[in-house]
């Protein structure tokens, strides 16, 4: 049964991502919520001083080195939150919502290769295809921007395009045996 490692993988692969939700909520928005807190903070201080007019408690003039440092707390706490955003973001979007799909696409795909009279050469390179296809796209994302791990060379694999390479591979070669080979019973390997 050559599509069973992609059916193991899929339900496998699902788990992981879908644990990334939980992850995502209570431990990443904590992070964005402590920094939009930091911004609010560090502008309501810029907001102060414009409606003091530049002027301290006593009623003396603040110095350009006063009004600079607020300032420029101000924008490392909005380019901090950016940052909690943009990686919360790059987690959901990339390997969260590719990851759910890939594993039920690698689900699917299990399931039709056990309909499929295929070659067993051609069913194990469309099976390959599309559990390599998997780790290079969304596997490489979790490994890029998932906080414990963010590798380098894991970012590279992934924007050189070869996971939905595979993964488009696998589907056409499946397009084609599913036309030719597609039966209605379970065929024994």
């Amino acid at each position: 049964m050559i599509g069973k490692k992609n059916i193991v993988f899929g339900f496998a692969f699902f788990i992981l991502t879908a644990l990334l939700g939980p992850y995502m909520y209570n431990v990443m928005a904590p992070k964005e919520n402590d920094a939009l807190q930091k911004k609010i903070q560090a502008f309501g201080e810029l907001q102060k001083m414009q409606q003091n007019k530049f002027q301290d408690d006593l009623g003396d003039k603040l110095t350009l080195d006063k009004v600079g440092e607020k300032l420029a707390n101000a924008i490392r706490a909005v380019e901090e939150l950016k940052r909690k955003q943009e990686a919360r973001l790059k987690l959901k979007s990339g390997a969260h919502a590719h990851g759910n799909l890939e594993s039920l696409l690698n689900i699917v795909v299990g399931l039709a290769l056990c309909f499929l009279a295929a070659p067993r050469l051609l069913k194990q390179a469309i099976s390959w295809l599309f559990l390599l296809g998997a780790l290079l796209h969304s596997g490489m994302a979790y490994l890029s921007y998932f906080p414990p791990f963010q590798f380098g060379w894991a970012e590279s694999l992934l924007k050189s395009g070869a996971g939905p390479i595979l993964l488009l591979s696998g589907l056409v070669l499946m397009a084609v045996a599913a036309t030719r080979w597609l039966r209605s019973e379970v065929i024994k390997d």
